[in-house]
């Protein structure tokens, strides 16, 4: 099999790549981060190489930042021990194999995208100006900042220095606030802001971040469990300390439960436990809207 002409389609691992459309190199190669395109698809007797996987050809652009471009050179040095320039590094029809190469569109549409709560302050007071932001998950945690920060200069901050003042205005809303002196904004005003944006969180950070609150969570039930143990009625207090500070905690935790055959069971027989109930309301009833599916 050869593809070659644009936009012909080829699925890998249920990853669809096609070729001409933007890829970008994986930590899985010498070209991660480097932006490029498929040109050709070589698979079975087509394959001019004894690769296990199909060959995909790739031209890769050079990186721009010169930061970017030592960082590769440094690469294929180290590669081949053997000093390399930009200009000694082949970026086109490179054989890649598929676990080298994410499609761009591929690659954004598994970010999953979560709530960020940007918190500004902005400020000049007597012509000395300056900046903040801070970043929260929680909105209320972004409102209960904003909050104490505006009090703050409400009460003895450049707020309670100029709301006495004629030249003194003001405007404000749900999430925003801004006071300065009239006709002299640029050298005294104030601002504070909570404002809403998105952020993309890859495949790997999301599951390290629930990786982490699981490992927190094992922390929690170990060390309430350790407090009523036996077990630990003949340690020292020294000893105890240091049990009770051990770092492997959770890991331990998470390599037990993977050793745990019944656990392992219990969890398989849930999961096919909700595809028969599942299965079972939607033969009978496929219409029904998403919120009146969940039955406490």
């Amino acid at each position: 099999m050869i593809l070659r002409t644009p936009g012909d389609e080829f699925q890998y691992n249920g990853i669809l790549y096609k070729i001409g459309e933007p890829i970008i190199g994986t930590e899985q190669s010498e070209y991660e981060g480097l932006i490029g395109s498929i040109v050709a698809i070589t698979d079975g007797e087509d394959k001019r190489t004894e690769n296990s996987t199909p060959d995909f050809y790739c031209c890769f652009d050079p990186p721009v930042l010169p930061y970017d471009i030592k960082q590769l050179e440094e690469i294929f040095s180290d590669l081949y021990d053997f000093p390399k320039t930009l200009e000694d590094i082949i970026l086109d029809y490179v054989i890649m194999a598929p676990e080298m190469v994410i499609p761009v569109q591929y690659a954004r549409e598994q970010r999953y995208r979560l709530p960020l709560y940007i918190l500004s302050e902005d400020w000049a007071i007597n012509g000395e100006n300056g900046r903040k932001e801070y970043f929260f998950s929680d909105e209320k945690d972004a409102k209960n900042e904003f909050t104490e920060k505006l009090n703050h200069e409400a009460d003895s901050g450049c707020v309670s220095n100029w709301d006495d003042l004629p030249q003194f205005c003001v405007d404000s809303g749900s999430s925003f606030y801004e006071c300065w002196l009239d006709g002299e904004y640029m050298e005294n005003h104030y601002k504070i802001s909570i404002k809403l944006e998105m952020l993309m969180m890859s495949p790997g950070e999301f599951g390290r971040l629930g990786h982490a609150y699981q490992n927190e969570t094992f922390q929690k039930d170990f060390l309430d469990q350790v407090a009523q143990s036996e077990e630990v009625s003949r340690l020292t207090d020294a000893q105890y300390h240091q049990l009770i500070s051990d770092s492997t905690i959770a890991e331990r935790i998470h390599k037990a439960l993977g050793r745990n055959d019944a656990y392992r069971e219990c969890y398989w027989a849930t999961i096919h436990e909700i595809i028969k109930e599942l299965s079972q309301f939607y033969s009978t009833d496929p219409d029904l809207n998403t919120a009146d599916k969940i039955d406490d």
